[in-house]
C-alpha cells in the first residue's frame, strides 16, 4: 500500500521535527532560567532584592 507507506514516513518525519524543536525550547528555558538564577545565588541575591 502506498498510501500507507506515504502517511507513515510523514508521520516519524514529522514526529522528529517536533521533537527537536521541544527539546531546543526546553533547553533554552532551561539555560535562560539556570544562568540568572546561579550568579544571583553566587552573587548573594543582588539581582533578587528590589
Amino acid at each position: 500500500m502506498i498510501l500507507g507507506r506515504d502517511v507513515l514516513a510523514q508521520v516519524v518525519s514529522d514526529t522528529r521535527v517536533s521533537l527537536i524543536i521541544g527539546i531546543t525550547a526546553a533547553l533554552a528555558t532551561t539555560l535562560l532560567g539556570t544562568l540568572p538564577g546561579g550568579l544571583a545565588g553566587f552573587v548573594g541575591g543582588w539581582a533578587m532584592a528590589g
